[in-house]
């Protein structure tokens, strides 16, 4: 009897003291749980071919400005998106060519909070190497400097998922070699704590904005890109429209 009883209460002990989160309340237990959380964030699953698998990961390399410290040496839910074809539709659903550099995405989940904290491909191991990017705490210095900041992440799920954002943003993420892309609530001189899908292209021929998109672009080419090819572009996950965009050879 005592051996059952103690074989009962090691299988009873919450998740959270297996995955060393003692004092936290585990919402996305399982790895179903997480891929279901990145497809609701991203729309991944609606690609041809693509698989979708997940894993326990504790990052410390990521480089998000200003909340790299709620990513770093935390244990996270890593959602691989692989295998696919990129395809993109205009408004009126006609098919737009593929993607010839993207072929994967890797998503991080917060298992706590179930939040989306960043989606983000690798540069192609076949494309010449480009100079890493620029740590967190440089791109805050430049950031500041034009008022901008991420505040945070948003407590609700976008109206409008990555793969409808990217749509709106067309043809220079099927251009792009490497997406990086972030959902945060952002501040610049338009807005405070906005909710927004921001949209890293890197290597994807420039085309510089004009007018207000210009004024108000979301930021300057981080430094570790200078010289490299850097479109970014803001879209609003609740209609889906762009906000403003740049673009920049370094």
């Amino acid at each position: 009897m005592v051996k059952r009883f103690v074989i009962l209460v090691l299988v009873l002990l919450p998740l959270s003291y297996v995955w060393g989160l003692q004092d936290q309340s585990i919402v996305l237990g399982t790895e179903q749980e997480a891929v279901d959380t990145a497809i609701a964030y991203t729309g991944l699953d609606r690609l041809e071919g693509v698989k979708l698998s997940a894993k326990l990961v504790t990052v410390s390399d990521d480089n998000t400005p200003f909340l790299s410290d709620q990513i770093n040496g935390k244990l996270l839910w890593l959602v691989t998106a692989a295998g696919f074809e990129l395809t993109l539709y205009s408004s009126k659903g006609a098919e737009v060519k593929r993607e010839k550099y993207v072929t994967d995405l890797e998503i991080l989940i917060d298992p706590v909070s179930a939040k989306l904290l960043k989606v983000s491909s690798r540069w192609p191991s076949d494309e010449p190497p480009i100079a890493p990017l620029a740590d967190a705490t440089e791109t805050e210095r430049q950031l500041k400097a034009h008022r901008k900041s991420f505040d945070g992440f948003p407590d609700d799920r976008p109206k409008v998922d990555l793969l409808k954002a990217m749509d709106t943003v067309g043809g220079p993420v099927l251009a792009a070699k490497q997406i990086i892309v972030h959902y945060v609530l952002h501040t610049n001189l338009r807005w405070k704590r906005k909710p927004v899908w921001i949209i890293h292209l890197r290597g994807t021929p420039p085309a510089p904005e004009v007018g207000i998109a210009a004024m108000y672009a979301p930021d300057p080419v981080p430094a570790g890109l200078k010289g490299l090819e850097w479109r970014t572009v803001i879209i609003d996950p609740g209609t889906g429209r762009r906000l403003a965009g740049t673009s920049d050879r370094g």
